[in-house]
C-alpha cells in the first residue's frame, strides 16, 4: 500500500504524495464512520460462505446417492449372477441392498426369485437415484441464491 510523505519537519511544506488517489474535499456533512460499501461488501461474504456450505452440502447428498446406488447394483448383480453367500462382501452387499430396498419388496411378482428381486430392487435403485440427485439439485441451486440487497435511505442533510 502506498504511503504519503509526512510533512518536512523545516518548512511544514508537504513534500510530494505517493498515493495514487489525490485527497477529497472535506464537505459541509460529518464523515461516515465506515466507508459506503462496507455492509454490501460483509453482506456478499456472508453468502459466498453459504454458498460454499450449500455446496458442500450438494456433493454430500450425491455421494450417499452414489452409495446407496452401488451397494444395491452389487446386490443386484451378486444374486442374478448366483454368487456365493458365504462371502462376506457377497454377504454385506446383499443384507445392505437387503434393507435399502425393503420398502420395494414385493412390489411386483414374475417368474423366478432372482427376476424378482432384480426388478424390484431395481425399481428401488432408480427411485433412490432420481430423488437423490433432485434433492442435491435443490440444494445447490438453494446455495446459489443471492440475497437481495436492501436499498439504503438517503440520509436527509439539514
Amino acid at each position: 500500500m502506498l504511503r504519503r510523505r509526512k510533512p518536512a519537519p523545516e518548512g511544514g511544506a508537504e513534500t510530494e504524495k505517493t498515493a495514487a488517489q489525490q485527497p477529497r474535499e472535506p464537505t459541509g456533512a460529518a464523515p461516515s464512520r465506515e466507508r459506503p460499501g462496507v455492509r454490501a461488501r460483509m453482506a456478499a461474504g456472508g453468502a459466498g460462505v453459504i454458498a460454499a456450505f450449500g455446496t458442500g452440502v450438494a456433493r454430500l447428498i450425491r455421494l450417499a446417492v452414489l452409495v446407496v446406488v452401488l451397494i444395491l447394483a452389487l446386490a443386484i448383480a451378486f444374486k442374478v449372477l448366483g454368487a456365493s453367500s458365504h462371502n462376506t462382501i457377497v454377504s454385506a452387499a446383499h443384507d445392505g441392498g437387503k434393507a435399502l430396498a425393503k420398502p420395494f419388496n414385493d412390489m411386483f411378482k414374475i417368474d423366478g426369485a432372482k427376476a424378482t428381486l432384480a426388478l424390484n430392487w431395481g425399481i428401488a435403485l432408480l427411485v433412490y437415484l432420481v430423488i437423490g440427485l433432485a434433492v442435491a439439485r435443490f440444494v445447490a441451486r438453494l446455495a446459489a441464491i443471492r440475497p437481495v440487497a436492501r436499498r439504503r435511505r438517503p440520509v436527509a442533510q439539514g
